[in-house]
Formats: C-alpha cells, structure tokens, sequence
C-alpha cells in the first residue's frame, strides 16, 4: 500500500505507464503495484510461517531497489547493496549494517544459512518467532562457549526492510531511470504478455 498523501493520480507521459500525482507542486510516484506484490508476498508467507523464503526475499529487496537505478547493462554490487542498507534502513527498527546485513543476504541466497559468509562476525543467526506469549526479542547478540549468535525478531526484520524500499522510493521513485523500469519486475500478469502469451494469468517479468 503507498504511503504517499492523497492526491488527484495522473498518468504520466512518456514514463512506461508509471502513476505519479503532483503533490504540493511537487512530482510524487505513487507506490509501484509491482513492487508493492513483491512484499505483500512477503507479508503472505510470513502469515503462512513461510519463514524461509520471507526472510530471503526480505534480504533481496535491496538488491531490486538498487537494480532499477542501475542501466540494464550494469549488475548491482556489493557496494550498491551495502549503501541502500546503510541509508535507507532505519538503525532505531534494525541496527545491523549494510556490510553485515549483504553477508547475512550472501549466506541465505547462496548457502542456505545466514552464518555461512566467511567474514561474518557470528557462528548463529537467530530468527525469533514471537508466537503466542513469547515476548520479541530483537537485534541484539547472544554469546556463549564461543559461540556468537545475531538475534533479530523475523517479523520487526523483515517490517524493517520493507520500510527501507518505502523510503528509498520515496527519495527514488520520480527518477527517470527507476520509473522507466519498474513495471518490468517479475509479478503476476493477470492478462499474460502482450504479442506473447495473452488471455492467460501468468507470472512473468519485462515489459507488458
């Protein structure tokens, strides 16, 4: 859902299709449905107790957020990721630093664990799941016996990423380059792709 004030939408010209409103005599996109299907995705899987693959589209988003200000011939980076993390995630909802947070992001997406980058700072991350009467527990860390573990409550993690891509958009989303793109993310196409596969819900990215 955009967290944008309300405003009288119009659709732009020669900008893909993107919506933005002039607000204030400011131009202001509105929240990209497509981008906003990635974490309403998110939100299903943690209301299904899909915990793996919520926590691991919760660490791409920086990764797509970077890619859509990026050329189509240029590849997000290490640096890219690390600089959204370190600008856009409020340190007061999550702590953790763009490096250590793109390590967690490496592990997850190329091993299977969050601990598994080697300059890592932590034997064990810990998902906290505040089910029922447990309390939250949340960024903060647990040594023992030589263990070091990173403990971050999935649900205040992952609510803090998704933050990240609202205040990145907010700064971002009128960018020529962001606008241009951003209907192109992979999403359900409920009419399928034009001069392609028509008149069947699929799930595809690129342009309509």
């Amino acid at each position: 859902m955009s967290r944008l004030p309300k405003a009288k939408w119009l659709k732009s010209t020669g900008l893909d299709g993107a919506l933005a409103a002039l607000v204030g005599g400011d131009l202001v996109a509105a929240f990209p449905p497509r981008l906003a299907s990635i974490l309403d995705d998110i939100d299903a899987c943690l209301r299904a107790k899909l915990w793996y693959p919520a926590i691991t589209v919760a660490l791409t988003l920086p990764d797509i957020c970077s890619g859509l200000l990026l050329d189509r011939s240029k590849f997000v980076k290490r640096e890219h990721y690390v600089a959204f993390v370190d600008e856009f995630l409020d340190k007061k909802k999550c702590s953790i630093s763009g490096e250590r947070c793109f390590m967690l992001r490496g592990g997850v997406v190329h091993k299977g664990t969050a601990s598994s980058h080697p300059h890592l700072d932590a034997s064990h991350v810990v998902f906290w799941i505040p089910e029922g009467d447990r309390a939250s527990m949340h960024d903060f860390w647990l040594e023992g016996d030589g263990d070091r573990a990173l403990v971050l409550d999935v649900f205040k993690f992952v609510e803090a990423m998704k933050d990240a891509v609202y205040a990145w958009h907010k700064k971002h989303g009128t960018d020529a380059i962001v606008m241009s793109k951003v209907n192109e993310i992979m999403s359900v196409r409920p009419n399928g792709i034009r001069k392609l596969i028509g008149g069947a819900p699929v799930v595809a990215s690129g342009p309509d």
